[in-house]
């Protein structure tokens, strides 16, 4: 399978977990559900709290819906007929989408995301079972081709990037062309995680984080001191060795 068909599955498959959500939740509002390398994520308010326990549910709708070979019908609309079309269906930000695109001729989700294009006065609409998304296209034919997946994660992701905007829950998915695919793309991940260097040092009590301090920042206990110093110790003997001598320059600075 080329890189364009595996794009084109895995947004497929971006579209079949939002059917999912959408007859588990009908009252989720949908945002945009793009293809990332190994698979894909949708951004969505589901208008109530969910946690990883619902992650399994939400997938085994999405393969129970992916059986029933829904296939991916396309077509056109202007923009005034999917404005009015998608604010009957309670879906704001498909609502504003259409809007810029309206006013701009495109659109884009955040400075990450590729443009969302409409021709002048029509956009396309695609219908997966009962689920209508604002889609430019390139999908697999029906539900039943694409290939296996499975959902990884939430997370939170304020709409088209900016912190003013409402919050929404960003579901996480990884799509392969065989089983064998997944299987080895879930055992590295796994891998990695136990190498995960936040878990090794809570574990062996090296360092810990704390928000109240800053994200991201590192606070040293006693067992990583020991290490960091011996580190820095090792360095300054190298660069003596190496004829270099040091400097120190102030944490924070003008830019």
């Amino acid at each position: 399978m080329d890189k364009e068909q595996l794009e084109h599955m895995r947004h497929s498959c971006a579209h079949l977990v939002a059917a999912a959500v959408q007859e588990l939740y009908p009252q989720a509002k949908f945002g945009v559900g793009p293809s990332i390398e190994n698979g894909f994520y949708y951004d969505i308010d589901f208008g109530m709290s969910i946690g990883e326990s619902d992650l399994q549910r939400i997938e085994d709708k999405a393969k129970e819906l992916a059986k029933k070979a829904l296939g991916y019908v396309g077509t056109e609309m202007s923009i005034e007929e999917a404005v009015e079309f998608f604010n009957k269906r309670n879906q704001p930000f498909k609502v504003e989408l259409l809007k810029d695109i309206k006013e701009k001729g495109s659109t884009r989700i955040n400075e990450q995301d590729s443009e969302l294009s409409g021709v002048v006065d029509k956009v396309s609409i695609y219908q997966t079972g009962d689920f209508i998304d604002l889609c430019r296209g390139g999908h697999v034919e029906n539900t039943k081709e694409i290939g296996p997946f499975k959902l990884t994660k939430l997370a939170g992701a304020y709409w088209r990037g900016k912190s003013e905007n409402p919050q929404l829950t960003r579901v996480y998915g990884v799509c392969f062309a065989t089983q064998n695919d997944l299987d080895e793309y879930l055992h590295m991940i796994e891998e990695a995680e136990k190498r995960d260097h936040r878990k090794i040092g809570a574990e062996q009590e090296l360092f810990f984080f704390d928000d109240k301090v800053g994200k991201g920042l590192v606070v040293w206990l006693p067992n990583g001191t020991i290490i960091r110093n011996e580190i820095e110790k090792l360095a300054t003997d190298c660069e003596r060795v190496g004829g270099y001598l040091r400097v120190r320059t102030p944490h924070l600075a003008k830019e």
